[in-house]
């Protein structure tokens, strides 16, 4: 049997979970219809949320030498801020620090969940099952 170990990063912000794997959001234990390019966007937000993240650096790590708009960002952190709840005016979420970039204001709770999958089927090491339909270990 091939056994294989894996780890599932969740960021915890007020009501919502973010499974950085699965580009997922949750909110009070159900999916939150989400594009995964915004998944991607929020996650990289959260990832360095200590920092201004410049737009510049986004579309370089995010989209690499694919060519995109400005506009593609600017709706990204539109349907983001939507999602959210966050009403105009407000940066409950993401802060825009104008002329520089964008940063996640939010508190987070990082939780890392070590997974094993057995051929095609996850199991954990303590037998508990999370919201994700995932073991948690």
């Amino acid at each position: 049997m091939n056994d294989t170990a894996l780890e599932l990063v969740v960021y915890r912000f007020n009501d919502y979970q973010l499974n950085v794997a699965t580009c997922e959001l949750w909110q009070y234990n159900r999916t939150i219809e989400f594009s995964s390019h915004c998944a991607l966007v929020l996650s990289y937000l959260i990832q360095n949320r200590a920092r201004i993240v410049a737009r510049d650096e986004l579309f370089r790590v995010l989209w690499g030498d694919i060519n995109v708009s400005d506009h593609c960002l600017t709706q990204a952190i539109f349907k983001i801020r939507r999602t959210l709840a966050n009403t105009e005016g407000e940066s409950t979420f993401i802060k825009t620090i104008r002329g520089r970039g964008y940063r996640f204001v939010a508190p987070v709770t990082v939780h890392q969940l070590q997974i094993e999958q057995h051929a095609s089927s996850m199991v954990a090491k303590n037998g508990t099952v999370s919201q994700y339909g995932m073991r948690q270990g």
